[in-house]
């Protein structure tokens, strides 16, 4: 057949899906929920829909715009920089809308719009999505786990510490030399 392939004696079919969304697109209608399980439903609702709307748990901090009200054509949403823990998009828009960006939401993840920070709505159970006001904007996600900064102080409370009791215990050493030569002396 046409997708079949072989590799190393192994038979395998690969598929392309022509309906896949884009990396980062704009969502101006999304179907915002309060709850896990309403977003659940709704996505099961809605599974072989290509057309459907993204489902946003939590509040965005802008309220985006009917797509019946846009000139969408002219708006775009580029990943400009990606890498495992840094991804930047410029986006341009001409109403209110919510970015949604095909990754997995994960604790640790932060977000900022020109800069400032904003929060991370999770969209479709599993991706991160920003609210982007009108206009040109660059939006920037770094992944800082609060458990890494938490190692690098407990590793640096140890090493001061650690150096801490190297120092008392050379001058404990240096007191004892001192008092054990004035000894021999006498």
């Amino acid at each position: 057949a046409e997708n079949a392939f072989e590799y190393a004696n192994v038979s395998f079919d690969l598929y392309r899906n022509p309906d896949v969304h884009p990396r980062v697109r704009i969502e101006h209608e999304p179907i915002v929920v309060q709850s896990r399980t309403a977003a659940t439903g709704l996505m099961l609702h809605n599974l072989r829909r290509r057309d459907a709307h993204a489902v946003v748990e939590g509040q965005p901090a802008i309220e985006p715009r009917s797509a019946s009200d846009v000139e969408t054509a002219a708006e775009r949403a580029e990943i400009v920089e990606y890498s495992a823990n840094h991804i930047v998009i410029d986006a341009e828009l001409k109403q209110p809308a919510m970015l949604v960006l095909s990754e997995n939401v994960y604790p640790g993840w932060q977000a900022t719009l020109d800069g400032a920070d904003v929060d991370i709505l999770t969209a479709n159970l599993f991706m991160r999505s920003v609210a982007v006001p009108v206009g040109k904007h660059r939006v920037e996600m770094i992944y800082r786990p609060d458990s890494v900064w938490r190692g690098v102080m407990i590793s640096s409370g140890t090493l001061v510490f650690m150096g801490l009791l190297l120092l008392i215990r050379r001058r404990s050493l240096m007191r004892r030399r001192t008092s054990l030569a004035a000894a021999t002396e006498d």
